[in-house]
């Protein structure tokens, strides 16, 4: 995928500048100063839709059987075992000593476009919804960090001035006085 990525129209990002609350901007951090330029140096700008797009196609050209237009209802459990644990309004699969642990997700349950229900098993069950987060919304695995109350804002302009060559995809990270 890295090749097809290079050859694409998304913008490329090679590094990241900070800004402090007083509006200082760093020096940009370029990320084949640590990185080997030809793997992981960058990074992409993507348009989110022609990204899925592109991820989509590659597992096919892979191997993978794609079923679209499917929605995952349902992890699906090793039978006899409970489907999650939960505590204090979250859940973990592990087990304190002497409890019995969640049992291991071993495939989904879906619904076609027409209704019709599907179960699909595998080894091993991905959850790539992104900020939707499936699972951990379901199984209440998704826990808040007091600590990290971060937000990230972004938009696309048209036309907007970019810098030149290859900080054309700086991303910069601004830090908010007082946390905003």
């Amino acid at each position: 995928l890295i090749d097809k990525m290079k050859r694409s129209r998304f913008i490329k990002k090679y590094s990241v500048q900070f800004v402090s609350p007083s509006g200082k901007a760093s020096q940009p951090f370029y990320f084949f100063t640590r990185y080997d330029r030809e793997t992981v140096a960058q990074t992409w700008q993507v348009l989110r839709s022609e990204f899925d797009e592109m991820l989509l196609h590659n597992a096919r050209e892979r191997g993978a059987m794609v079923m679209e237009e499917m929605e995952v209802k349902e992890l699906l459990r090793e039978k006899g075992l409970p489907t999650s644990r939960r505590q204090n309004g979250s859940a973990s699969t592990a087990a304190p000593a002497g409890e019995t642990p969640a049992a291991p997700c071993v495939g989904v349950r879906a619904h076609d476009k027409t209704g019709h229900v599907h179960e699909f098993f595998a080894p091993i069950t991905l959850d790539c919804t992104g900020k939707e987060s499936f699972a951990a919304v379901r199984e209440g695995w998704r826990i808040a960090d007091p600590y990290l109350k971060k937000v990230a804002v972004w938009t696309y302009y048209k036309g907007a001035k970019r810098d030149k060559d290859i900080d054309e995809g700086t991303t910069t990270v601004a830090f908010v006085p007082e946390k905003g």
